[in-house]
């Protein structure tokens, strides 16, 4: 039986057209009419590659690239079955690159918001008009369900402290997350400035505190409190007045001990525990936060805090602070900083019971912060089934029910706003952002690579306050072009904010409107941009069509055969040898990604729950590494939930995204010290099985990508030196105006880019 495929229009013209010209029928610009007879005789003579050849369509005289040899290097999972859909269902065609606008401001008129295919803004004042012009343009309202930002458009207000919350800015005092408290040693007046405790060095002056009645976690008379100095050797906290505007709106005045909360008279015993900030610099001390956990206390209402995010999210998604309501078509949500674990700097005791836990409990292994994340986005999916939802860390979970992450900072693993970006895990971060765009089970899927790397055309990107004046400027756009490169090697959105000096004008670039009509007189030139009428670039915004094939990575066939694997038994098919663990166990299974079967390395879980990655761990054999040489490790993982381990290997520790099937991964390391390094795999934290198989390690490099569009091709450099790449074909670069060295509109039969750069080359 035939294998079915579907063909895009351009697909089908080119393949006709190049095999009418061998039977010389046409030259391939000319029209021709041919019966339905001889379009299926042509059909006919056409070799489909099935799936299991990774879909690709040999077209005849169209330059394709084509694979390695082996399988284990093909880092591309099949994409996971929607189980719900939110019925967006044109993203799923929508022509490459898709351009996004995020962690935006609307400082743009809305001819200019027009030209993206994406907005993720918090104040949408101004889309609704751009959305009459584009009537695809997507719009994502930006939330933070985690974060306590003032009163502002897009976060849950708080104006006050109740028995229960509501969506107008009333807030149980259960629904924050505190530090680990302590009690008053003596009782205090509801005028009393100095609180007497039993542990002052776990307060920090300019922080906010709750005190209420005991037992811990109950929330009882709860009220606000500023502390204005902290004294260990008295063990007391200063607090200091509420100041308010007075009537005249003039002058301060005093409201008493309570914030947003009246004071109340406490017994000694009573319970103060002090603020958990987002952002832990934050001088203000009124960056708070929700308690999204399982364990929540529940309001009067019986009502956790999800309960109410839910409930405000409904409800707001189309208006301002004030209730105005927007004209606009939401079509989802970006929620911001929706952390899936807290960070061990915020000393948090998520379940209130006075002890640091971190959102995790070590005597069950359960993860009640994770899972509290996770049931608010299920919460959310079944309250609002139509609407998209995008979670904002890098390694959210929610796979069931939102539709995708935004990968801020993509790909650099330093600092978002660095000139010197670093790129020593690359290949895991390309690996994790694959896993988003081929595992959440929402559809359409969503993912955006969110970069946010000054340039040399664009060299302001950091907020002006933010930056740092020792960071040298920056001397190139290719930090631009590589983050741009990487996120089209798989099928993800590409995001930049309009932040810095960038506010008023956005961050355009010349690669992101391509006209690739070659009958045009701007021909492989960027389209013209004009504030007035922005029709142009949005006419050839997705300028390279659709993805012909998956990501392919260029590799020499000979250093990458079996038979140069530096490790033993990496395919587990007769013994575990080499192979040990610790804080768990190993056995063999006949469970492999392998064709035909075959068995696999299997450890089902801690023996004894730990929640440092470092305590449990399955190890392998130890490799001699040289210094400044490239190895490329290449594995086949699956667990039995999507989660996160570390790999650990070559002195090099990188964050790894596994789903819940068989997943292969290929990872690179370039050690700094010659010595005998073991393949180490750090899975504690979590409690899961883990599977492990096909395990390589090769001298070499793995890291030029690949991959063809309808009207193009992007082309990778991941490695750290400079690479020439044999594109077996011509084609067209842009000719650009932002950096035209670069784009210089030449035929190319190659090209040749420096470390960690990328281009887009128009198909001839």
């Amino acid at each position: 039986m035939a294998t079915q495929f579907e063909l895009t229009s351009r697909q089908v013209s080119l393949v006709l057209a190049e095999l009418l010209a061998e039977q010389e029928i046409y030259s391939r610009n000319a029209r021709v009419n041919i019966s339905a007879d001889e379009l299926d005789n042509i059909v006919g003579e056409l070799e489909l590659v099935g799936e299991e050849d990774g879909g690709v369509i040999p077209q005849p005289g169209i330059s394709l690239v084509s694979k390695g040899p082996y399988t284990y290097m093909d880092d591309v999972d099949t994409k996971v079955e929607f189980v719900t859909n939110t019925g967006f269902t044109y993203l799923n065609t929508m022509p490459y690159p898709r351009i996004g606008l995020a962690d935006s401001y609307a400082r743009l008129n809305a001819e200019e918001h027009s030209k993206w295919s994406l907005h993720a803004q918090q104040n949408p004042a101004r889309l609704s008009e751009a959305q009459d012009i584009n009537t695809n343009l997507i719009y994502l309202r930006f939330f933070n369900p985690v974060e306590y930002q003032d009163n502002i458009n897009h976060a849950l207000p708080f104006t006050g402290t109740a028995d229960s919350s509501t969506i107008t800015g009333d807030m149980f005092a259960g629904h924050w997350v505190y530090k680990a408290g302590t009690t008053l040693t003596a009782g205090i007046s509801d005028t009393d400035m100095t609180i007497p405790v039993a542990d002052a060095s776990l307060f920090s002056a300019n922080q906010y505190v709750v005190i209420y009645d005991a037992p811990a976690g109950s929330f009882a008379n709860a009220e606000q409190v500023k502390i204005s100095a902290v004294d260990t050797n008295s063990n007391t906290l200063t607090v200091e007045p509420d100041p308010v505007l007075d009537v005249r709106g003039d002058q301060w005045s005093v409201n008493g001990r309570g914030f947003k909360s009246t004071a109340v008279a406490h017994a000694s015993g009573s319970i103060i525990a002090q603020h958990v900030t987002v952002n832990v610099n934050d001088s203000t001390g009124t960056n708070w936060m929700y308690n999204l956990s399982t364990r929540c206390p529940l309001d009067a209402s019986n009502k956790s805090a999800a309960d109410t995010l839910v409930s405000w999210a409904q409800v707001y998604y189309n208006k301002l602070l004030s209730g105005t309501e927007i004209d606009i078509t939401v079509h989802g949500f970006h929620f911001d900083v929706d952390k899936f674990w807290v960070p061990l700097n915020f000393y948090s005791d998520i379940d209130n019971d006075l002890a640091v836990d971190d959102g995790i409990d070590d005597s069950t292994g359960d993860h009640f912060w994770r899972d509290g994340v996770d049931l608010f986005y299920s919460k959310l999916r079944t309250a609002m089934p139509n609407f998209m939802i995008i979670g904002g860390g890098s390694h959210a979970r929610g796979l069931d029910t939102i539709n995708g992450v935004q990968m801020e900072g993509f790909p650099v693993s330093n600092e978002s706003f660095t000139t010197t970006p670093e790129y020593e895990d690359i290949n895991a971060t390309l690996g994790n952002y694959s896993a988003h765009v081929r595992n959440h089970k929402a559809g359409p899927s969503l993912t955006m690579a969110l970069s946010k790397a000054p340039t040399l055309y664009y060299p302001g990107m950091e907020p002006e306050f933010r930056r740092d004046p020792e960071q040298p400027a920056p001397t190139s756009n290719a930090p631009f072009r590589f983050s741009f490169g990487m996120a089209l090697l798989d099928d993800g959105f590409y995001g930049q904010p309009n932040s810095g000096d960038y506010i008023d004008t956005g961050v355009w670039w010349d690669e992101y409107s391509v006209i690739v009509d070659p009958t045009s007189e701007k021909y492989s030139r960027p389209a013209a941009l004009n504030s007035l009428d922005e029709s142009e670039a949005r006419a050839n915004l997705g300028w390279l069509g659709q993805p012909i094939n998956d990501r392919i990575r260029v590799y020499s066939s000979a250093a990458f055969d079996p038979i140069n694997n530096l490790i033993n038994n990496g395919g587990f098919e007769t013994s575990l040898t080499g192979w040990s663990a610790v804080n768990t166990t190993l056995s063999r299974v006949a469970d492999s990604p392998t064709a035909g079967g075959g068995w696999s390395l299997y450890s089902p879980g801690q023996t004894s729950f730990n929640r440092d990655f470092y305590d449990t761990r399955i190890v392998g054999p130890t490799v001699n590494l040289t210094a400044g040489t490239e190895y490329t490790i290449a594995f086949s993982i699956k667990s039995d939930y999507f989660r996160r381990i570390l790999f650990d290997f070559g002195g090099y520790t990188q964050e790894v995204d596994i789903p819940a099937r068989w997943s292969k991964r290929v990872i690179n390391v370039i050690p700094e010290v010659t010595d005998d390094y073991a393949l180490t795999f750090r899975v504690g934290n979590e409690d899961s099985a883990i599977w492990l198989d096909e395990v390589y390690v090769f001298e070499g490099s793995a890291s030029i990508f690949q991959r063809d569009f309808d009207n193009g091709r992007v082309v990778v450099n991941a490695t750290n030196q400079q690479q020439t790449i044999e594109l077996g074909g011509n084609f067209r670069k842009i000719k650009g105006v932002q950096d035209p060295t670069h784009n210089d509109g030449l035929l190319v039969d190659s090209v040749t880019l420096d470390a960690y750069d990328a281009i887009l080359l128009i198909r001839e």
